[in-house]
């Protein structure tokens, strides 16, 4: 059985410069960068040239190899895929002790996503896939997998995993997802392990910055945004209401915030409220007082008094 380990990442076409991992001048594990460019040179990455496995479409050739990675690193028993964007803060054999101790797959959770249905809404507004492809995949979910859309997604750039037939299995049907419906692996991957029954180590980090990695585009990145017509050619009408739902709660919680301050005010009337009358019935009460002593006779009788100390 192999028993090597490493940190791998694709890059294909050109997609963006490399990225260095200094950390791997502190690390004992091989760092490869799966690509199909043989002129690339790192000082971090061993470079590994292929083929790439679809000549006119390189983002599901990169996915391909994120997800099947087992096909182009054999040798590996253990490995961390890592997109180019992300930088390791942490050794990566320290990470994999960690993360793979009680499981054979460890993800990241998506920090700014609260379920799959909202990553589907964030991919058809920002035109990020062909919206048929989209909206097929959303209504096949819908009937077939609701509960699934329900699910915070991954964020799938991060990848540490063990060579066990059953993830490879969901693997493969993660990559049949990628290839029949959206590009957009986040879309489908909480699908692919539902199917094969994989619970993974889930890690609860901050996508961008944490004591693991920082995650920053590169510079020179290309985009993969559609244009402005295509993108809004298509939205699912089920996401629509998603978005809807979301509109109407929030107006529901400025609602409440909106009226518990207003009863706050209202308690802060009726206090101010309740003091002026206190006042006014002590007011009401000395004045009483002082009409009542004016009217005792020793009052008239000392008058002449007062008005000659006045004068």
């Amino acid at each position: 059985m192999a028993s090597d380990r490493a940190v791998v990442t694709a890059l294909i076409a050109g997609y963006e410069p490399l990225s260095e991992q200094p950390v791997a001048a502190r690390s004992d594990l091989r760092f490869i960068c799966v690509t199909d460019d043989p002129a690339l040179v790192s000082d971090t990455w061993e470079i590994r040239v292929v083929e790439p496995a679809f000549g006119r479409d390189p983002v599901r050739s990169a996915r391909r190899i994120k997800v099947l990675l087992h096909e182009y690193v054999p040798e590996c028993d253990e490995t961390l895929f890592i997109d180019n964007a992300i930088t390791l803060r942490e050794l990566p054999e320290t990470i994999l002790d960690g993360v793979l101790a009680d499981h054979d797959l460890a993800l990241v959770r998506h920090s700014s996503r609260d379920s799959v249905a909202d990553e589907f809404l964030v991919v058809a507004d920002d035109g990020l896939d062909d919206p048929a492809r989209v909206y097929e995949q959303y209504m096949h979910y819908a009937a077939l997998h609701p509960e699934v859309l329900e699910q915070r997604p991954f964020s799938a750039g991060f990848i540490a995993r063990r060579r066990d037939p059953a993830v490879e299995a969901a693997m493969r049907t993660w990559f049949d997802h990628l290839l029949r419906y959206s590009r957009r692996d986040q879309l489908s991957l909480n699908v692919a392990l539902m199917e094969h029954d994989i619970e993974p180590a889930i890690l609860e980090l901050d996508n961008a910055e944490n004591p693991l990695f920082s995650s920053s585009s590169p510079p020179g990145r290309r985009g993969e945004r559609r244009s402005g017509a295509y993108r809004a050619a298509m939205r699912p009408p089920a996401v629509e209401i998603r978005a809807a739902e979301a509109r109407i709660a929030a107006l529901e919680t400025c609602v409440v915030e909106a009226e518990t301050m207003n009863a706050g005010l209202i308690g802060t009337l009726a206090e101010v409220q309740s003091a002026l009358e206190t006042e006014r019935a002590a007011h009401a009460a000395t004045r009483a007082e002082v009409d009542g002593t004016r009217r005792t006779i020793s009052w008239r009788l000392t008058a002449p008094l007062r008005a000659l100390r006045r004068n």
